[in-house]
């Protein structure tokens, strides 16, 4: 019996010993532990000259106190980032924070560092720390961005032309343009805002910007702009689109435009100061006067002669040879016509014929020009107030005793103007357009 308890409280003692020392040795395996966050510290990208500060945290995740003896910013950027002292005085301002802190289990501090790059440039450091728990890190990232300039900025194409347009608000009347800005600066840099600027004009149109007008544009970026020119009715403009900076310290960029909306127009140039009306040289009755009349496109746009004739209303005919159909003229061409006139001599028109020269237009700014025609006839046989009569025998010259011996009563004779003159704007014209 007696060795029987013996043997249980062996097998007892045994067992309490063995529990004692695994809760021993648990003890003794417990450490501290550390976490970093947040891992990498990001400052991303910023101006170069100014500075950013970031925090990060250090944790106690252990289960015993956490002690750090020394934070120290390494690695080939190191002079770039260092300690902000304003934020927390506790680190001072330089690449070492030396002073020791413990954390018990589940506390948490914070600390701040800050970024100054004194160059364009991607930068990378490792902040190191040295606890209890062993040596941690966290990677560092900053980026320094170069100024923003407006002397990065190239436009395409280098100048705008809208060209010449029909200024007739019936035709298409608005236009566009792209221009594409471009950012040629190397990156790391800071984008470059900037606002696009249109002319106004002091005739019938006006410039717009349908796709807005600000630009934001990073380093190696393109932005394009719409530009749109429209009309109702005859402009010009030569002034500059202009890129002004959101800087007002930075040059504006001035980006030449051409843009006209034009009619053509016909001008006459020979005989010099062709007016109404027309008066040609006079010639004898049955023969031909002719008059050869040039003319040019004085207009910016193209300028069509749609029908051109003469025609002769009283007293003879009258033709109009040349291009008299369908005539096209660029601007600054030129164009002949030979006029000519028959005048017939017959009662009532002795002193010659009456007509119109017509010119039709499309594509200027007036549809048609009118001309009064006249032909004179050369030398016609003047009429007297009396007609010769018989005289009785005897009867003393210059008496004044009509006697009708079979003559012809004396009469007032008549005689019409010429006409050319009564038929300015007889024949009413209508629009041709082709």
């Amino acid at each position: 019996m007696w060795n029987r308890r013996c043997k249980i409280m062996q097998r007892l003692c045994l067992a309490i010993m063995i529990l004692l020392g695994l809760a021993g040795s648990g003890v003794a395996r417990a450490s501290p532990k550390i976490s970093l966050d947040p891992d990498p510290l990001n400052f991303f990208d910023f101006p170069v000259g100014q500075s950013s500060t970031l925090s990060y945290s250090v944790t106690n995740t252990g289960r015993v106190q956490l002690v750090v003896m020394d934070m120290r910013i390494v690695g080939p950027d190191a002079d770039l980032f260092h300690f902000d002292f304003v934020a927390d005085p506790f680190c001072g301002n330089g690449q070492d924070c030396a002073p020791n802190f413990k954390l018990a289990p589940g506390a948490s501090r914070s600390f701040f560092i800050a970024c100054a790059p004194s160059h364009p440039g991607f930068f990378t450091s490792t902040l190191k720390v040295k606890s209890n728990a062993g040596t941690s890190t966290i990677e560092l990232l900053c980026t320094g961005d170069a100024p923003a300039s407006m002397s990065t900025l190239v436009v395409s194409p280098a100048s705008i032309d809208f060209g010449i347009s029909f200024a007739e608000p019936a035709f298409p009347a608005r236009l566009e343009r792209t221009l594409t800005v471009t950012n040629t600066a190397v990156a790391p840099s800071v984008p470059v805002e900037f606002q696009v600027q249109v002319p106004g004009t002091t005739g019938n149109g006006f410039f717009s910007l349908p796709s807005g007008e600000f630009g934001f544009v990073g380093p190696g970026e393109s932005q394009d702009f719409i530009i749109r020119f429209s009309w109702f009715g005859g402009v010009v403009s030569t002034a500059p689109v202009v890129l002004r900076s959101s800087d007002p310290s930075q040059p504006s960029i001035s980006v030449p435009m051409f843009a006209e909306a034009a009619y053509g127009r016909l001008v006459f140039d020979d005989p010099p100061g062709l007016s109404d009306p027309i008066i040609m040289p006079a010639v004898a009755a049955g023969e031909t006067s002719s008059l050869t009349i040039r003319a040019h496109n004085a207009g910016d746009f193209g300028v069509g002669v749609s029908d051109a004739s003469a025609f002769a209303f009283f007293g003879g005919t009258a033709e109009l040879l040349g291009p008299t159909f369908n005539a096209r003229l660029a601007p600054g061409e030129s164009i002949e016509w030979t006029l000519l006139c028959t005048p017939d001599g017959s009662p009532d028109y002795e002193d010659g014929a009456s007509g119109t020269v017509d010119f039709n237009y499309v594509l200027a700014a007036s549809d048609f020009d009118t001309f009064s025609l006249f032909c004179p006839i050369a030398n016609p046989q003047p009429l007297t107030g009396e007609t010769a009569r018989a005289r009785p025998r005897g009867e003393p010259a210059g008496s004044s005793r009509a006697i009708d011996d079979g003559g012809c009563a004396s009469s007032t004779p008549t005689s019409l103007a010429p006409l050319g003159v009564l038929l300015l704007g007889f024949v009413a014209r209508r629009r041709f357009r082709w």
